[in-house]
Formats: structure tokens, C-alpha cells, sequence
């Protein structure tokens, strides 16, 4: 483990409790990783000015909303229109998986990188699907108004 200087406080809403002890690793990362991730799906900072503690930052408070099933609730509406939902439940799911208190139970990077692979795969297909339907159905009607 590597010893963290008093500068990586300035980030404190990225940061897992282990980090505040003092110790940096890659699971420290991967905790940090969960966070940004939940900035994406909420359109908010990690860190409001007005957070007192740990408990108030978006890593604490998305884990919350994640296990109440309220996802829904809280996610940014341009995300909510842009992601298909099974993409979505995919980021959701992997975001979650960053942010457990030990971090032995958080998952690599490799294999956060076969997630997003998989959330990307199911967002670029339905696009496909959808581009190659809506072309389908223009055909279609061309078809059967000629006809």
C-alpha cells in the first residue's frame, strides 16, 4: 500500500473510508471509479458544499437509493432518455458493485472493463435495431402504399 499525502482530502466525496485512514490502492480507485459513474447517472457532484460528512456525499447516498429500488427516482432525465434500460441497469448495477465499505468485495478493473463492454454492446444493438427497424417500416410503407 502506498501512503496518501493530506492533498487527496481535497476529493473527499470520492473518497472509500479506508482512504480516509490514509492508505491509497486500487481498490480505493475502483471506489472512486463507482462514484463517478453515479455523477454520471444523477447529474450531481459527488460532493455538495453543504455535505457535512462521509454519510451525505453521492457515493453513501446513491448505495441508499440502489438498494431501496429507487433508482428512478434520482436518475438524471437526459440519461434516462439516452440509455436503454437494460444498459442502464447494467451501469447502475456496476456503479453499486464499486462501493461497498470492504473493499476486498469490489470488483477489478478488468473486470469492470468486461461490464461497460457489455452495457455498451447492449446500447449500441438496440441502436442498430432501432436505426434498421425504422428503415424496415419506411420500406414497409413504401411497399404497401405503392401497392
Amino acid at each position: 500500500m502506498e501512503h496518501v499525502s493530506g492533498k487527496a482530502y481535497t476529493s473527499f466525496g470520492y473518497l472509500d473510508l479506508q482512504h480516509k485512514q490514509g492508505f491509497l490502492t486500487e481498490k480505493s480507485d475502483i471506489y472512486s471509479f463507482g462514484v463517478v459513474l453515479f455523477e454520471i447517472l444523477y447529474g450531481r457532484l459527488a460532493w455538495a458544499e453543504d455535505c457535512k460528512d462521509h454519510n451525505e456525499t453521492l457515493g453513501p447516498l446513491a448505495k441508499i437509493f440502489y438498494e431501496e429500488g429507487k433508482l428512478d427516482e434520482i436518475v438524471f432525465v437526459g440519461i434516462q432518455e439516452q440509455l436503454r434500460p437494460e444498459s442502464l441497469s447494467i451501469f447502475a448495477s456496476m456503479a453499486y458493485q464499486c462501493l461497498p465499505d470492504k473493499s476486498e468485495s469490489r470488483p477489478t478493473a478488468s473486470e469492470l472493463v468486461i461490464q461497460l463492454n457489455k452495457a455498451l454492446d447492449v446500447q449500441v444493438s438496440c441502436f442498430y435495431f432501432t436505426k434498421y427497424m425504422a428503415i424496415f417500416q419506411c420500406t414497409l410503407y413504401q411497399l404497401l402504399y405503392i401497392c
